[in-house]
C-alpha cells in the first residue's frame, strides 16, 4: 500500500520519468524505444537494457547526441546509430 501511496504522490506533484541508468536525458518506454530529450534514437530489448553492457551503449548513444546538438543538429535513431560516423 505504501508503495501505490508513493506512486500517487509522484503523479499528483508532475511524474518524470526516470534518466535510463541514470544517463540525462535518456529515457526508455515499455516497448523498449530509447529516447532522447523524447526524441527516438535507438531500440533495446527490453530483458537487455538494464544490463552492465546495455549501460555502456546508452553512454556512447547520449555521447554522440550531445555531439549532434553541438552542431546543431537534432538526435535522431537515423544520425545516432544508422549513418553515424566518428
Amino acid at each position: 500500500m505504501a508503495a501505490f501511496d508513493t506512486l500517487c504522490q509522484d503523479v499528483e506533484s508532475g511524474y518524470k520519468k526516470p534518466w535510463l541508468h541514470g544517463i540525462e536525458n535518456l529515457t526508455i518506454d515499455n516497448s523498449g524505444y530509447v529516447k532522447w530529450k523524447g526524441e527516438t534514437v535507438e531500440h533495446y530489448t527490453l530483458s537487455w537494457a538494464y544490463s552492465v553492457e546495455a549501460r555502456g551503449q546508452a553512454m556512447e548513444l547520449a555521447r554522440r547526441c550531445v555531439i549532434l546538438e553541438a552542431r546543431g543538429e537534432t538526435p535522431t535513431m537515423h544520425n545516432t546509430t544508422w549513418t553515424w560516423e566518428d
